[in-house]
């Protein structure tokens, strides 16, 4: 038996309880769940595991988008160029298209 095993048998180790730490330690750093899922992924847990973490978190993550966004880019793109930015700026953190045009458009209904 190896020492990770001993220490999962006797409930010292856990990789749900490691997944979920990862995960909101990340969402409150403004990362999206592409992002939290690679990292999760690369750490080797289950697909079926980080699926089971991700749905029971309480995120809005079109919401995280938008906070994030607005941080980072006050008022809306005055350009492509800054539209551009801001959509490579979500995507690296992890956001999908969909939260990503979401967020984008939320800021320009704002002004």
């Amino acid at each position: 038996m190896t020492v990770v095993e001993d220490f999962e048998k006797r409930g010292w180790q856990s990789d749900r309880r490691y997944a979920e730490s990862v995960a909101r330690t990340r969402i409150s750093r403004a990362y999206g769940p592409l992002r939290i899922r690679a990292e999760l992924a690369g750490a080797g847990l289950s697909d079926e595991l980080v699926d089971s973490v991700l749905n029971e978190t309480s995120c809005d993550w079109g919401e995280l988008a938008t906070q994030a966004y607005a941080r980072r880019f006050p008022g809306r793109p005055k350009c492509a160029k800054d539209w551009q930015r801001g959509y490579r700026f979500l995507a690296q953190r992890g956001f999908s298209a969909e939260q990503i045009h979401a967020a984008i458009k939320s800021a320009q209904d704002d002004e």
